[in-house]
């Protein structure tokens, strides 16, 4: 059993169009003491989709670390995401390849035992409702 089951998302209405807006959410539920952490944010425009998909990874891994996890179960609807973070696909992008090392290198090494799951959007909801609140609400 992981300690912690997370829900990520992120999203760009415009997908990196110049005003184009981005926001992440995300959910932790600490199955240890069965406690809940939801996250939202509005990260700016003119960024793309994956951007905010691997800002809210990112996001959601810090928050754990603070939290003192050390094994946790990742959900992410975003298959693209998922495939890179295990390897399956190679992350070319200019803009994303800090963000992946940043996971890899210095967030990762954290944690004892984790897993990077793809999931269809309508099982990440929570997440998926985090990121359009952000949107919705910010100026």
């Amino acid at each position: 059993m992981f300690e912690a089951t997370c829900f990520c998302d992120g999203g760009s209405r415009g997908n990196g169009q110049e005003n184009s807006r981005a926001a992440i959410g995300y959910v932790i539920y600490d199955n240890v003491n069965k406690k809940e952490y939801r996250y939202h944010k509005f990260l700016g425009t003119g960024l793309t989709n994956n951007y905010a998909e691997y800002t809210a990874v990112i996001e959601c891994l810090k928050k754990m670390i603070k939290m003192n996890i050390k094994s946790f179960e990742l959900n992410a609807d975003s298959q693209l995401l998922i495939n890179q973070l295990n390897g399956k696909y190679a992350v070319r992008s200019e803009n994303i390849i800090p963000l992946y090392r940043t996971i890899k290198n210095e967030l990762l090494p954290h944690f004892d035992n984790y897993k990077f799951n793809h999931v269809l959007r309508y099982k990440n909801k929570v997440a998926d409702s985090l990121v359009n609140y952000a949107l919705d609400n910010s100026e």
